[in-house]
């Protein structure tokens, strides 16, 4: 439910929220136990527009409680079939969110912006005794100011500097990651030109951050032989520097090309570096690796648009090559029956391309709309990455109903997604069969009412994502699932 007022230039949102959800069913009508979630949320707004100044402040509260599946649809005792209660094992996040921007412009086009914003985030989780064993508390600060401004006619220039803190506590009795202070500091810069059919856009950025670790009970090591158990408190200090340069030209007819080639860098964040134990919600025993150095990459892209009246088209293809590129890996072996993944380096290369064409044919009330991916990434020896997604590819039919009237429509929708197979898997890893799914809806609004109903598998397919995190302990992905939604605007 929300509620929005716009007078003398000031305006105010009110929104507020609840969900809930029962366990899900496979393609086989198989309840998937305890994957049931829950989540309540607040949001508030208020600012102003003025002629000189424009203000946003938000503030935005929830709480969420998430039921962990166990290795075993009869691991704990079941319950009523659309039970929504949280005895069991489950996690729960209480987030909390302040930011402001204020925007004032000034004359000759120059318009600055600042940003800053305080959150936290609580997170918890219950094995199933009642009383909370993981207790993580992260606080954020950030605060960032941009200016922008007109060289010329045809000519802009931005600049500024970003910054953060945080700060991550344990309180509970069982430790993954440690506490810890991170914190990051940046300057950027931002030039684009445009002229005639021709448009060019560089930049360049240099970054500071830094991350120290303390001395946290056990970091949930119960012996000395148990994995990752060198694990120690470290502090470090990261810097990059990166550069961007774009490029997009016209051609004829509605073509037009594009290119862009930019590096980046990201250095590993706590889990990556300095995790150790056993993350409840996916069955891994996860392994920091604290000496991991800066992850940087190197992409290249270009890309062909087509756009007339009732046809829009794109093709773009890119070759990402990182270095020192993370990713967490299964070792093939266990502790306590829990499969044992560490985080690790390599360096990497990532291609792929995506395809898109929207057609709109004159006057007929209908839109066909079709998009594919690919991605290959492969380690230097050859190897290919864990956890890279299947090629894809989707189409979905509209059709829009003669209006009634102008405060009247309905629309239909019908369409399918295959995912092929994914015939790259990475060591220790499974290969994933190719499914199709299919899917469709309607929607019909009425003045200040708006009536949907949308289906997913609507076929109840059985099957599996590559990237499903249940997968290898014989769970599938949801089946059918039909969804009726009622907005009525007062």
């Amino acid at each position: 439910i929300g509620f929005k007022k716009t007078a003398n230039n000031r305006w105010l949102v009110l929104r507020a929220g609840a969900d809930s959800h029962a366990d899900y069913q496979d393609g086989r009508n198989n309840r998937l136990l305890n994957s049931r979630f829950e989540s309540y949320n607040f949001k508030a707004g208020f600012g102003k527009n003025a002629l000189n100044h424009s203000s946003a402040n938000r503030a935005t509260v929830s709480f969420s409680r998430f039921g962990f599946v166990f290795d075993s649809i009869t691991s704990i005792p079941r319950d009523a079939r659309w039970s929504r209660s949280f005895k069991g094992p489950h996690h729960q996040v209480f987030l909390a969110n302040l930011s402001s921007e204020q925007i004032y412009f000034r004359p000759g086009g120059t318009r600055i912006q600042v940003n800053a914003g305080l959150s936290t985030n609580l997170r918890q989780e219950d094995e199933g005794g009642g009383g909370i064993s993981l207790s993580m508390l992260l606080n954020t600060a950030s605060l960032s100011a941009q200016v922008s401004k007109h060289l010329f006619s045809n000519t802009d220039w931005i600049y500024g500097v970003a910054s953060s803190a945080q700060t991550n506590k344990n309180y509970g009795g069982r430790i993954i990651v440690p506490d810890a202070f991170m914190g990051d500091l940046s300057l950027y810069t931002f030039l684009k030109r445009k002229q005639d059919k021709l448009l060019i856009e560089g930049g360049a950025r240099i970054d500071q951050k830094w991350l120290s670790t303390f001395t946290t009970g056990q970091l949930n090591v119960p012996v000395a032989a148990a994995p990752g158990a060198d694990i120690l408190p470290f502090s470090r200090s990261m810097q990059a520097a990166n550069i961007s340069l774009g490029t997009v030209i016209d051609l004829f007819s509605g073509f037009a090309f594009k290119a862009n080639i930019s590096s980046g860098f990201r250095p590993g964040n706590l889990a990556e570096l300095s995790s150790n134990g056993l993350h409840e919600g996916t069955f891994r025993w996860e392994i920091g690796m604290p000496a991991a150095r800066i992850e940087q990459n190197l992409n290249a892209e270009a890309g062909l648009l087509f756009n007339q009246k009732n046809v829009k088209a794109s093709a773009s293809f890119y070759r990402n090559a990182f270095r020192n590129y993370i990713y967490l890996s299964p070792t093939g072996g266990e502790y306590f029956g829990f499969l044992i993944y560490n985080y690790a380096q390599t360096n990497a290369l990532i291609r792929g391309g995506e395809f898109q064409i929207d057609w709109v044919p004159a006057s007929s009330g209908f839109e066909i709309n079709s998009a594919s991916s690919f991605i290959k990434a492969t380690k230097s020896d050859g190897m290919f990455l864990p956890f890279i997604p299947a090629a894809r590819t989707a189409l979905e039919f509209k059709y829009h109903l003669p209006k009634m009237n102008k405060s009247s429509g309905a629309v239909v929708r019908l369409g399918g997604a295959y995912v092929f197979k994914q015939s790259n898997p990475a060591q220790f890893e499974k290969e994933t069969p190719s499914y199709f799914l299919l899917n469709g809806g309607t929607s019909f609004n009425f003045r200040k009412m708006e009536v949907s109903l949308t289906g997913n598998n609507l076929l109840n397919r059985l099957y599996f994502d590559h990237l499903s995190r249940l997968r290898y302990y014989g769970f599938y992905n949801m089946g059918r699932n039909l969804v009726l939604s009622l907005l009525l605007k007062f």
